[in-house]
């Protein structure tokens, strides 16, 4: 879904906008990062649909590129879901306002309305994030990663 360059941008965002991540996420190599983010949505989705949440979301991109990875990782402990979800939502309202910072009323709106749109996303996950959760470790458990 992203190329080493885009995701290279991202990872600035996410240091420049002082987004929690995990070390290991910073030390992984752009090859791996690019092959585990997929974008907005679930992996099950079509891709069509996941490349237009994408586009829709473009204000909180590092955040679900950090969350991808978090969920990539899962152990599979509802307690570890919930923090990784948690931190999807404190790190998008960051993103947000850092993609946001300075720029006027409309700019204000916007902002307004792309944090809406992050606490719909966070939503969603505490509604259908166990599924993507509970698949991300089993494929951990049969690659031999946990």
């Amino acid at each position: 879904m992203y190329t080493n360059e885009e995701m290279l941008e991202l990872i600035s965002v996410a240091k420049a906008a002082k987004l929690s991540f995990s070390d290991d996420f910073a030390t992984a190599s752009l090859d791996e990062l690019c092959k585990v983010c997929n974008g907005m949505g679930s992996a099950s989705m079509p891709e069509k649909l996941r490349k237009a949440l994408t586009k829709a979301y473009a204000c909180a991109q590092a955040t679900a590129v950090i969350h991808d990875w978090r969920y990539a990782k899962s152990d599979g402990l509802p307690e570890s879901q919930k923090k990784a979800d948690n931190e999807f939502l404190k790190n998008g309202m960051a993103e947000v306002k850092y993609r946001h910072a300075n720029s006027g009323l409309w700019g204000w709106l916007h902002r307004l309305w792309d944090e809406r749109k992050i606490v719909a996303a966070y939503r969603l996950l505490e509604v259908g994030g166990e599924a993507a959760w509970c698949i991300a470790f089993r494929n951990n458990v049969l690659k031999g990663k946990k």
